[in-house]
């Protein structure tokens, strides 16, 4: 199937979502969160994701260093947006695997 040039535009820009929770996610380090980020990501190409992606997500993580849930969400997201795929789907994928690897860490953001 064709993008339209509506499809494309779309495809180039955040989700919309995407910034303000960015902007939401704790500055302080989660223990654990860098390493089942990394998982997370692996599990994700296993199953019916890209490779390529993957492999720039776990990079990422490895070369920041860090259990800083928005540090490693911009991290990942930078290391794979327009790299390998549309900034649409890299923040959506950026926002799946933070949000799925914190509660596998037992953490709750307060609302």
């Amino acid at each position: 199937m064709a993008m339209t040039a509506d499809t494309d535009t779309m495809m180039q820009k955040n989700c919309p979502s995407f910034d303000t929770w960015l902007e939401s996610l704790s500055r302080e380090p989660v223990e654990g969160l860098a390493e089942e980020c990394w998982v997370a990501a692996k599990a994700w190409s296993s199953g019916s994701g890209r490779k390529n992606a993957a492999e720039r997500m776990q990079a990422a993580v490895d070369e920041l260093g860090s259990d800083t849930p928005q540090a490693l969400a911009e991290a990942m997201y930078h290391n794979i947006a327009n790299g390998c795929i549309y900034p649409f789907e890299a923040s959506v994928l950026t926002m799946h695997i933070i949000d799925e690897s914190l509660k596998e860490c037992g953490y709750r953001k307060a609302i």
